[in-house]
């Protein structure tokens, strides 16, 4: 009896072969205006409250880039006009509120540099406090900031995680 459900487990494997030798995907990045060349993180959260996930994209080797979902099935970018367009070694976004104003916030970790904490103002900009908050870790060379409220008093804290460290 096993030898059989063992056969018929390999044969159902070979029956895949060809439905996974299909593409399962179409590439919609150039219609939605999300066409970058980007090889790092991706964080989606919805920064501005209107409803809609927003994409704030990680680059290692180029600008970081933030899109505001339209809400018509395109993206803007805001990047610039947003102030979070870091060109460092970034491999990771993340979004927090950390100040409980309702407005979500956004940590960058890097890998060669300082790390960023931008403040978002709520009205399309971002002010990077990471020195004022004591979050840069400098050259300690973060893969990912992780939100949560860890100790229990309401507010939300960040978990770095680095590659090494000093």
């Amino acid at each position: 009896m096993l030898e059989k459900i063992l056969l018929l487990g390999l044969f159902s494997c070979w029956l895949s072969q060809g439905v996974t030798a299909q593409t399962m995907f179409t590439n919609v990045a150039d219609s939605l205006g999300l066409n970058v060349s980007a090889d790092a993180g991706i964080a989606l959260a919805d920064y501005n409250n209107d409803g809609h996930l927003d994409v704030y994209i990680a680059n290692r080797y180029g600008p970081n880039y933030l899109f505001a979902n339209d809400g018509d099935e395109t993206f803007s970018d805001v990047t610039e006009s947003a102030g979070v367009g870091v060109l460092d070694f970034s491999l990771s976004g993340t979004w927090g509120d950390f100040n409980n104003d309702g407005f979500l916030d956004l940590y960058v970790a890097i890998k060669e540099s300082s790390n960023r904490l931008y403040k978002n103002t709520g009205d399309g900009y971002f002010e990077d406090i990471a020195g004022s908050a004591g979050v840069t870790a400098q050259y300690l060379n973060s893969y990912i900031g992780i939100w949560g409220d860890y100790n229990n008093d309401g507010f939300v804290d960040l978990y770095v995680v680095n590659f090494e460290s000093g």
